[in-house]
This record gives C-alpha cells, sequence and structure tokens, in this order.
C-alpha cells in the first residue's frame, strides 16, 4: 500500500504504461488487454506476444492496467499488461525487452531509426482470447481434475475442470481455453480463467 501511494501521483500523469511481470506457472507469453478496444488495438498493432487476452480484472484488486483513465473508454491514454513467462527464464527477458521496445515504437516516442526495427510485423499474427469465466476457489478443498496447462484447450462443452467442495466445475461451451490455471489454488483466490479464441 505504501508503495502504491508513492507511485500514484505518477501514474496519474501517465499517458501509455506497459506493465511488465513474470510469472511462477510456465505459461506462454501473453498481453492482458481489458475489455476497451483501444488496449487490443494497440495491442495487435505491437504484434508480440502472439496471445492477447481479453479479461475484465483481477479478484484481488485493481491493477495498473485497470486504474483511472486507463480503464475509461472514452480517455486516450493505454495500459497493457505483458505476462513475458516464467520467472527467471532468459526467454521471458527476451520477450520483455521486445514488447517494450514495440511498445515505444507503436507509441511514436522514438526516433525513425530506433523504431525501425520494431514496426515490421512480428513473424506470427496474434491471437485473441475472450475471458468469459473467472473460477475463484470457494473452499478448501478444491483440486482441478487434472494437470492442466496454460491455454490447454478442452474441445467438448461440460467436460470437468475441477471440483471446489461439493461444486463441480465444467467448461460451459465447446473449445474452452484454460488461462492461467493457478498451480497453488487457495481459498478466495483465482483459479482459473475460462475463455475462447475471437479471431
Amino acid at each position: 500500500m505504501a508503495r502504491a501511494q508513492v507511485m500514484r501521483p505518477i501514474v496519474d500523469t501517465v499517458d501509455i504504461l506497459l506493465d511488465i511481470h513474470s510469472t511462477s506457472a510456465i505459461d506462454l507469453p501473453m498481453m492482458l488487454t481489458g475489455w476497451e478496444e483501444k488496449h487490443l488495438a494497440f495491442a495487435r498493432r505491437m504484434g508480440v506476444p502472439e496471445l492477447l487476452v481479453r479479461d475484465s480484472g483481477h479478484v484481488s484488486g485493481k491493477r495498473l492496467r485497470d486504474y483511472g483513465r486507463f480503464n475509461d473508454p472514452a480517455a486516450a491514454p493505454i495500459a497493457l499488461l505483458v505476462e513475458s513467462g516464467q520467472h527467471w527464464a532468459k526467454e521471458s527477458v527476451a520477450i520483455a525487452r521486445e514488447a517494450t521496445w514495440r511498445f515505444l515504437a507503436t507509441a511514436g516516442v522514438l526516433s525513425d531509426a530506433d523504431a525501425a526495427p520494431w514496426r515490421e510485423p512480428a513473424t506470427t499474427p496474434t491471437r485473441t482470447i475472450l475471458v468469459t469465466d473467472r473460477i475463484s476457489i470457494q473452499t478448501d478443498d478444491f483440486q482441478f481434475a487434472q494437470a492442466f496447462n496454460g491455454f490447454d484447450i478442452l474441445p467438448h462443452k461440460g467436460t470437468l475442470v475441477a471440483r471446489d467442495g461439493r461444486t463441480e466445475i465444467r467448461t460451459p461451451y465447446a473449445d474452452c481455453v484454460l488461462v492461467m490455471p493457478a498451480k497453488r489454488p487457495s481459498r478466495g483466490h483465482l483459479a482459473v480463467r475460462l475463455g475462447r479464441y475471437e479471431d
């Protein structure tokens, strides 16, 4: 809280923001864009990471991406959150650096010479996942039905994902994508996001 209070006056002046994360999960890099079209369009122009995840925020509190003017569709400021990969992995550093350069090039804050390499389209086109359900853990007796990885696709509607006490959690539709399944599930925290590819 003390750190947030120090940062807040600075963040209030920011027009473009890239929040760079790594994760304990062994997941593919992704960009969390939020719902607003302005963020999604900016992330698509960047082109890295390939996977763009549209979600409505975090159950444990607002992230920088969801704060103030960034979350206002009528306001110009842009904020994105990149999950660059696993903690300590060299590949995560490479993704974070490339995303940063592309973010700056897309924002137009680099000189033409500096921006030139990062204005080239990425080798793989982006894909967008729309998160439709966020599964929060309600009991101390939560277990996934099997060992899932991020971005696993469950092809059939009604597939068992997890049990939370006596409650079964099943896929609400076919080709359901599991986004960031928790490696250490605990009560009150987010277990997994359920989504589907939009493109």
